[in-house]
């Protein structure tokens, strides 16, 4: 088996130009991909509106199922793989300066970490946060165990039980796949992040899920259920960050 991760790029057939330049900027780190088409959200069915409107307080839009679908498919792809790990980017994701020795040290540390199924490689951890022990991995990585983790799905990193479990747990979309992700996360606590992170996004919003609609927000309904979301996931992180910080 291999211990390197199958590396994933979701890039629109019409972002001709995006892809061109993920090309570059992950050449230019030694990083090899395999493209994986995004979905089109319009083809994708909303089969749980109702859902999203209880937790969301509005139905998804089309980018977002798009998006949900192609991480997905990404994670499928991996599976079918038999490497250990899988890395899945999303085609605004630019590595920062140092990122080509710090996935080196990443990947040399990924058998030693305990108790984890994601590490968000592009958005930092901000709070609630517990530096992971240096017994694990040199402490100047930075990386964290990540109570609240961050919503993001720029630059992600799978185990490959990690894979499977969200798979299984989430293979409908009701929620934003991010807004999934920091769910599950907050209840398993299995989530790690960068203070600094390896990667950030291009300027500019991700055509992977721009295409939202013009009119018709969340109202009142979506920002009651934000808050409900947002206070449910940091008592939860809160109580795990305890726990970790106890152990």
């Amino acid at each position: 088996m291999t211990t390197q991760p199958f590396v994933q790029l979701i890039n629109l057939d019409r972002d001709t130009e995006r892809l061109r330049q993920s090309e570059d900027a992950l050449s230019a780190i030694g990083l090899q991909f395999n493209r994986l088409p995004a979905v089109i959200g319009t083809d994708v069915a909303d089969n749980h509106r109702a859902e999203s409107l209880k937790l969301l307080g509005r139905a998804l839009y089309p980018g977002e199922l798009g998006c949900y679908a192609s991480h997905l498919r990404a994670i499928d792809l991996f599976l079918e793989t038999d490497a250990p790990y899988g890395i899945v980017l999303e085609d605004d994701a630019v590595p920062g300066l140092d990122a080509e020795q710090r996935l080196k040290d990443l990947v040399q540390s990924l058998d030693k970490l305990p108790e984890w199924d994601l590490i968000n490689l592009g958005k930092p951890a901000k709070s609630l946060m517990t530096p992971v022990d240096s017994a694990y991995c040199n402490a100047s990585l930075g990386l964290c165990h990540a109570h609240y983790p961050p919503v993001t799905t720029t630059a992600i990193l799978w185990s490959r039980a990690g894979a499977i479990a969200f798979r299984r747990l989430y293979s409908e979309p009701v929620l934003p796949v991010d807004v999934a992700m920091q769910n599950w996360g907050s209840q398993t606590d299995r989530i790690l992040a960068f203070e600094n992170p390896v990667f950030a996004a291009r300027d500019g919003e991700s055509t992977i899920k721009s295409n939202k609609r013009k009119s018709g927000g969340s109202g009142l309904k979506g920002i009651i259920s934000r808050i409900r979301r947002i206070a449910t996931n940091k008592l939860r992180a809160r109580k795990n960050l305890k726990l970790r910080r106890g152990k």
